[in-house]
C-alpha cells in the first residue's frame, strides 16, 4: 500500500466508515484493507506513519526468516567452508546433497550471498562477485 492510501485508510475510519466502502474507494479487496488496518495498527489504533514503517521493517525480515542455511548454523558453516576452498554454490549443492548433508539448491546460496547476512561471503567466491545475471526470456 502506499503511503496515500494509508492516509486515506485513517481518514476513512476516522469517519467511521465500513472495511468494505474503504476497500472500494481505494479499489482494493476488503481483505487486504483489514490485512493492512489489523496487522500494522499500534495498540489497537491505526496510525499511517506508523503503519508504513511496520510494513517496511516486515518486508525487510522476511527475506531471512525462513532462510535454511541461517536456520541451521552446520549448514552454514560447511556452506561458508566451501566458499572459502573456492568452490562455486553449484558443486556446493551438489555436494551437499551427495554428502546426506542438509540440502540447499545453488540458488538459496546465491539468494542468501545477496542478503545482508550472507553478502560478506562473496569476496569469498572465485569469481568475486555474487549475481547471477538472469537471462531474458
Amino acid at each position: 500500500m502506499s503511503r496515500a492510501e494509508r492516509l486515506e485508510i485513517a481518514i476513512l475510519l476516522g469517519k467511521k466508515y465500513s472495511l468494505r466502502s474503504i476497500a472500494r474507494s481505494l479499489g482494493r479487496g476488503h481483505n487486504t484493507v483489514s490485512y493492512e488496518i489489523g496487522g500494522n495498527s499500534v495498540k489497537a489504533e491505526y496510525q499511517p506513519v506508523k503503519a508504513g514503517a511496520k510494513a517496511r521493517l516486515r518486508k525487510r525480515l522476511r527475506r531471512l526468516e525462513w532462510s535454511k542455511i541461517e536456520q541451521f548454523p552446520k549448514l552454514k558453516g560447511l556452506v561458508i567452508e566451501k566458499l572459502a576452498k573456492h568452490w562455486n554454490p553449484d558443486e556446493i549443492a551438489g555436494w551437499l546433497k551427495r554428502a546426506k548433508q542438509p540440502y540447499v539448491s545453488k540458488t538459496a546460496i546465491y539468494e542468501w550471498l545477496r542478503t545482508a547476512r550472507g553478502n560478506r561471503y562473496c569476496h569469498l567466491l572465485y569469481s568475486k562477485r555474487h549475481y547471477v545475471k538472469r537471462s531474458k526470456v
